[in-house]
């Protein structure tokens, strides 16, 4: 909860629930524009800096990604602890690492109403993450079931995220230049300035 050591629920939550976002839209790179806001509204006069309260769109050309978090409260999208939903023109599905549910979207005129679709999951999502990356240390197989690529993909989106809340502004990032267009006051936040005697690695 302090920026010099972390960022907050948007990393410690986002690498997580960002990822089943990309996946699903199937992203692999960054996106248009990011806009974002936030606050500390739910304990203004606690000692953490991150912030408790923040909202992110992520702009791409075919839609938007939006981020939400509100500490303090237990219930998320569609009365979910937590979880991702997608909303599309015929419905919408929600899920978490618990379950996922298909709501068709409704229209009174077309007829009866379309039941729910809920697919339960077999919990055995941590034994075969735990069980690659064993079987990966053993043979040296470094190809893990989650690349090294998609976790630092989704690590970029919650920075980036932290960012635009920080400085309250839209933001294009450039990922090969490795730099803001036109807003050259953000590039401070994409490298810790370091405690001597420790160096950033070259």
């Amino acid at each position: 909860m302090f920026w010099n050591y972390g960022g907050g629920l948007m990393t410690d939550w986002g690498v997580h629930l960002l990822d089943m976002g990309l996946w699903g839209l199937n992203v692999t790179g960054m996106p248009n524009k990011i806009v974002a806001t936030g606050g500390k509204f739910y304990y203004p006069q606690g000692m953490h800096e991150t912030l408790d309260s923040q909202t992110v769109s992520y702009l791409f050309d075919n839609c938007i990604m939006s981020w939400e978090h509100n500490a303090g409260v237990q219930t998320g999208p569609y009365n979910r602890d937590y979880g991702v939903l997608f909303k599309g023109t015929n419905g919408t599905l929600v899920a978490d690492r618990g379950n996922w549910v298909v709501i068709p979207e409704q229209d009174g005129r077309r007829g009866p109403k379309t039941p729910e679709v809920k697919v339960e999951a077999d919990n055995q999502d941590h034994k075969l993450h735990v069980r690659n990356f064993v079987e990966c240390v053993k043979t040296r197989n470094f190809q893990t079931a989650c690349t090294i690529e998609n976790g630092s993909l989704c690590a970029k989106y919650a920075h980036l995220g932290n960012i635009a809340a920080r400085l309250n502004t839209a933001l294009v990032y450039d990922d090969v230049a490795k730099s803001f267009k036109g807003t050259p006051e953000a590039d401070k936040y994409l490298k810790p300035d370091y405690r001597a005697p420790w160096k950033f690695p070259e």
